[in-house]
């Protein structure tokens, strides 16, 4: 399987305390690796990088209570972290990580199916969707090394925007 879904494995506190942590965190435009500033705001971007002491102190991977978490995880340390925010009308690229093994946490404390934000997983060849993975508060997404994958903005119904929290794990530790 090109991944996996792991529901209820954080309490409703730890899931609030979370959403406040990536709500308040500093976001800034663009991707630094990718070359290019989001000058036109033709595709606005945008992220908080975090450091592990960020991620540390939001408590996304140790608050669970998913013993399946830890055994994808393997005791391995993330090599970037980052919270992606989307708004209505951005647009996002399939992208994939051929290396990495990617730990998708959905941060929004409330999500409606009509709000949208699904995220999209593509066949290896083709650009072609073949799963959309609901937006679920507090939902898990690990996504195996190489997953072709984009996320699907907010629809203009959502009252807010849409919050991940991404780590991305070399897959050959």
């Amino acid at each position: 399987m090109k991944y996996e879904i792991i529901d209820n494995a954080y309490s409703a506190q730890d899931r609030w305390k979370m959403y406040d942590f990536a709500r308040n965190s500093r976001y800034i435009f663009g991707w630094a690796e990718s070359g290019w500033e989001d000058v036109n705001g033709h595709r606005r971007v945008l992220h908080s990088d975090y450091s592990l002491e960020d991620v540390e102190n939001m408590g996304v991977l140790r608050l669970h209570n998913s013993s399946r978490i830890d055994e994808l995880i393997g005791g391995r340390t993330p090599v970037k972290q980052v919270i992606n925010l989307a708004a209505p009308s951005d647009t996002f690229n399939p992208h994939t990580h051929p290396d990495k093994e990617v730990f998708i946490y959905y941060c929004n404390f409330r999500w409606n199916p009509e709000w949208a934000g699904e995220t999209i997983i593509y066949s290896e060849h083709e650009y072609e969707a073949e799963h959309a993975i609901t937006f679920r508060p507090g939902r898990v997404l690990w996504l195996k090394r190489g997953v072709m994958h984009s996320l699907r903005p907010p629809s203009q119904a959502a009252p807010e925007h849409r919050l991940t929290f991404a780590a991305l794990f070399n897959a050959d530790e």
